[in-house]
């Protein structure tokens, strides 16, 4: 199951003063004067939002590829381990069944600088988050 996280952009155009901003999904630059590129917006998984939980989805790639090996550590926001895993052929791992909140998500492989992100885990949606760890040497 592959999904994209949706960034919500609040774009105003330039010189136009009396208008309101423009709200709109998009994903990838907004250039102006174009339209926005918008998306559908997410729906919740209904399983998800039943339990009152959210998933979330790692991918690993080095260079343009997915990676396996790669260690993905999953934290709370008091800094306490809720899960450590080890990304498969396809360079992913889930964690799933994870409470609404914020998470600290580290990746590492050996002979790679660690990358860490902060996520906001939402009940009901499964996020896909994705950490490019540099190039093959």
């Amino acid at each position: 199951m592959k999904q994209l996280i949706t960034v919500t952009a609040i774009v105003s155009l330039a010189g136009c003063h009396r208008t309101p901003p423009v709200i709109a999904s998009t994903e990838g630059v907004y250039i102006g004067g174009s339209p926005s590129l918008l998306k559908p917006a997410r729906t919740p998984e209904a399983a998800l939002l039943s339990a009152g939980r959210g998933a979330l989805v790692v991918i690993a790639a080095i260079g343009p590829e997915p990676s396996s090996h790669v260690e993905i550590l999953l934290q709370d926001s008091r800094g306490v381990g809720i899960g450590n895993r080890i990304t498969d052929a396809t360079g992913s791992v889930v964690f799933s069944a994870l409470k609404p909140g914020t998470y600290t998500v580290s990746a590492r492989r050996i002979g790679l600088q660690v990358k860490a992100v902060q996520v906001l885990i939402g009940a009901g949606f499964a996020d896909t988050l994705m950490f490019s760890l540099g190039q093959r040497g």
